[in-house]
């Protein structure tokens, strides 16, 4: 999904919505595989276009702390 369809969808300058219907929980590392090489590579743009659908609060919790992480590091470079 990542080298698919989200890397391919930013570069183009298309929004990306990603829906969780049906999920109950993800782990932090899946998060992270998922948007941590788009959100380095096209930064403020995929923050801005990256969308979240149907996120139980577990989901959530586990995607504002992957942010939170990838902004700090981005912040450090």
């Amino acid at each position: 999904m990542r080298t698919k369809i989200i890397i391919p969808s930013l570069s183009k300058g298309k929004p990306v919505e990603i829906d969780f219907l049906g999920v109950e929980g993800v782990t932090q590392s899946f998060i992270h595989a998922l948007i941590a090489e788009p959100i380095r590579k096209f930064r403020d743009e995929a923050l801005e276009k990256l969308a979240y659908k149907h996120c139980t609060d577990n989901v959530k919790e586990i995607i504002k702390a992957v942010y939170e992480y990838l902004q700090e590091s981005m912040d450090a470079e």
